[in-house]
């Protein structure tokens, strides 16, 4: 495991990416940090861990090649705090085997689709894998080789090699230029043949996702909400108030509120065509005599 958590602390270079066969010795040591960056609730801190003489050679021997320029070298440990534990199974399987979440992930990108506490979640941990066509029971089996992890991700309904490519989003992009195992990944799904059953629209698998996870309403809901706001905005707003009627921006309110209040809220302006709004707006003005 690398890291840049400390770029601004510690050289470029001595964090090289470690297997995590020698990873799992070092976890233990987090309170002997040489630096921290530790955040408070449900967040990841980061830890900066120095090696021995003995582990440098040992990593050496390994084939592990650090510049010369670096002198000491430094294992960086993220330790993530959960909610509770369902989120930590979500985390097992996300993390686990390597770069296999981010291919899962990028899979069901594809098709406006995001995994984890800002996309699409679920109160089982195996209920995104189901949704997604892959096994949670393979998944428990375990993989042993590279390839196998990429079968595994080829498996699921959304798999659609056509869509494997450069990622387009620079934040997504950013986050895995220096994953070798998830390039190696799109290097493989390009040559591979498309599935019968690869959905084709993007809207059908976010309407899908919607229904599956019972969040349909909730979206709809928020979708109206939105629409309203963006149309209240562009045809009753102040601006336009002041130009149909003349008036300052205490002259302004005065008529806004009285609109409102004719029409039974914002709910009963919503949508009217906007001459009707601007009639509404002059009538008003009229009745307050001003």
């Amino acid at each position: 495991m690398g890291g840049k958590a400390f770029s601004n602390d510690l050289p470029s270079g001595s964090f090289p990416r470690l297997p995590s066969s020698d990873i799992a010795a070092k976890v233990g040591q987090v309170l002997g940090a040489v630096k921290s960056v530790e955040m408070d609730g449900n967040r990841t801190s980061n830890y900066a861990l120095e090696l021995n003489q003995e582990d440098c050679m040992l990593l050496a021997s390994d084939g592990l090649q650090v510049p010369a320029s670096i002198q000491r070298i430094y294992l960086q440990v993220d330790v993530r705090v959960c909610l509770d534990a369902e989120e930590w199974e979500l985390v097992r399987v996300m993390h686990g085997y390597g770069d296999l979440g981010i291919i899962i992930g990028s899979i069901a990108r594809n098709h406006n689709l995001l995994l984890g506490t800002k996309g699409l979640k679920a109160c089982r941990h195996s209920a995104i894998l189901e949704f997604m066509g892959l096994s949670m029971d393979r998944w428990k089996k375990g993989f042993t080789t590279v390839e196998e992890t990429f079968i595994f991700a080829s498996t699921s309904r959304f798999f659609d090699p056509r869509r494997i490519r450069k990622p387009q989003q620079y934040s997504f992009a950013k986050s895995v230029e220096e994953r070798a195992m998830y390039h190696e990944f799109t290097r493989w799904a390009q040559s591979q043949s498309p599935a019968p059953h690869c959905l084709e629209a993007k809207h059908d698998a976010v309407e899908e996702a919607l229904v599956y996870f019972g969040k349909k309403d909730e979206w709809d809901a928020a979708a109206f909400a939105r629409d309203k706001r963006m149309w209240l905005k562009n045809n009753f707003n102040g601006k336009l108030v002041a130009e149909w009627t003349g008036l300052r921006w205490r002259g302004v309110k005065t008529v806004m509120d009285k609109v409102r209040a004719s029409a039974g809220g914002e709910d009963g302006l919503y949508g009217r065509p906007l001459q009707d709004v601007r009639d509404l707006v002059l009538e008003s003005k009229g009745a307050l005599d001003l």
